[in-house]
């Protein structure tokens, strides 16, 4: 009899490590953004800095700048979160003085910027696969064939064989799955198509990794914050968001096939 492990803590296996990219010897920063400068509450000159990025930290990098600027109330951190791709383009044209990515720049990447970049380790996060079933009694297991053929388009509905099989306790109603992923270039893309084809030849061989990959099936939403919203808004369905959103947003998530498989 074949007995399936499952991850406690629900997390896709792969951690990703955040990278900052911080122009060098960065010019006098402008308002280029439109933010309002707070009022320095000493003689200390003002500091806007403007970033954008990855939405994978977001969270983390909100309540990190806000806790700096209440110790140094003349620095002001304004953060957009536009996805890591997004970050990477505009540290190279020059438009910010920092970008978050969850992937690393490359050396071809770093050499387009003149004034230099700086990679710093930020924090670290794991990726969680989200769903939406109120009629499930208890949690949801997927197998790494399953998670991979939903994501593929060949799983549909959520009483699929595939799935029923690692649900043996569970009622899984007979509802299509809906399918979301990020349509922005996003770090999370990476990490969770990482994951995908470490456990599927097929997807590595059909779809691979990035931060943008052509999706097989579902819909594409902007951002982390944006794939989660759909996720608790719309019954049957399901997609992967940086674990602290999840966690958050108190949001369902799958317990997910380890990587000692079936025995």
């Amino acid at each position: 009899m074949m007995t399936p492990f499952w991850h406690r803590f629900r997390l896709v296996a792969l951690a990703v490590l955040m990278m900052i990219a911080v122009i060098a010897c960065q010019s006098a920063p402008s308002d280029n953004a439109g933010t309002s400068l707070p009022s320095p509450s000493n003689s200390e000159t003002p500091v806007l800095l403007n970033g954008t990025g990855a939405s994978f930290p977001v969270l983390f990098y909100t309540r990190l700048f806000g806790e700096y600027n209440k110790l140094h109330p003349n620095v002001m951190v304004n953060y957009q979160d536009t996805g890591s791709a997004a970050g990477i383009q505009q540290i190279i044209a020059g438009t910010v003085d920092f970008a978050g990515s969850d992937v690393a720049m490359t050396d071809e990447e770093i050499a387009q910027v003149s004034k230099g970049v700086v990679l710093i380790p930020m924090t670290a996060g794991s990726v969680a696969v989200g769903y939406n079933l109120p009629g499930l009694e208890g949690d949801l297991n997927l197998s790494r064939e399953a998670l991979a053929s939903i994501f593929l388009g060949e799983i549909t509905r959520w009483n699929d064989p595939v799935i029923t099989a690692a649900n043996p306790s569970s009622f899984l109603p007979d509802l299509p799955i809906t399918l979301v992923h990020r349509s922005d270039g996003s770090g999370t893309t990476a990490v969770f198509t990482t994951h995908l084809s470490a456990i599927s030849p097929k997807w590595d061989s059909a779809v691979g990794t990035g931060l943008n990959v052509n999706w097989p099936a579902g819909i594409g939403i902007k951002s982390n914050a944006g794939v989660s919203a759909q996720i608790l808004q719309a019954e049957g369905t399901i997609g992967y968001v940086e674990y602290s959103y999840a966690k958050k947003l108190d949001m369902a998530t799958a317990a997910i096939e380890n990587q000692a498989g079936n025995l």
